[in-house]
């Protein structure tokens, strides 16, 4: 016959043990639900953001380069054609140091989900100084016009370099619900023909 007292010892013991794990899982469960609350609020935009409109250029990453005088640096753009349809895609590059960037090659024919390189090198020159800085927009036009800034600094540490950065070139096939709030507000011209007051 089973002792009635270790029955409810074992009965009791059981029981702890099953409240323990339950009470782990609880703290784990509220961690995770507390850890993943932050990150959505810190990480994510409002549900009400806007995000510039779709018919303006398109933003890539900033690229900064740091290179002796007499030194290439380069910015190698792997651009994707999303559209179902052929795209001719051209690269330029802007700014008071274009003239010092040779772009290769400046058109790329992409057929349907087909990518393709162009390559930005620009050799600082020799009689460069320390600290100087030359500032360059490389803009890539096809389905939209995407623009890259690029900031060059000459030093005396530092040599060859090569950034990579890929470029999505897609066609915005989805009608947002902040589409309905945008309208074209020109500059305000100094002269007085062309001042807007809408």
């Amino acid at each position: 016959m089973m002792n009635t007292k270790s029955k409810t010892g074992s009965a009791r013991g059981l029981g702890d043990t099953l409240a323990e794990i339950l009470n782990t899982q609880f703290q784990l469960y509220t961690e995770l639900v507390t850890t993943l609350s932050q990150t959505a609020f810190t990480n994510s935009q409002s549900c009400c953001d806007i995000p510039p409109p779709c018919w303006m250029p398109v933003a890539l990453s900033e690229i900064k380069s740091n290179t002796c005088p007499d030194a290439s640096t380069v910015v190698r753009l792997l651009i994707t054609n999303c559209d179902r349809v052929s795209r001719t895609v051209t690269v330029s590059a802007a700014g008071e140091a274009a003239g010092l960037v040779n772009l290769n090659p400046t058109t790329l024919v992409l057929g349907p989900k087909e990518r393709g390189h162009v390559s930005a090198i620009l050799k600082v020159p020799s009689e460069a100084a320390g600290c100087q800085e030359y500032e360059i927009i490389l803009w890539i036009r096809g389905c939209k016009e995407h623009y890259l800034r690029w900031t060059v600094t000459v030093g005396n540490r530092g040599g060859n370099c090569c950034h990579e950065v890929e470029v999505e070139d897609c066609p915005d096939l989805i009608h947002h619900w902040y589409d309905h709030f945008y309208c074209v507000r020109p500059c305000i011209h100094n002269d007085a023909k062309h001042v807007s007051h809408g």
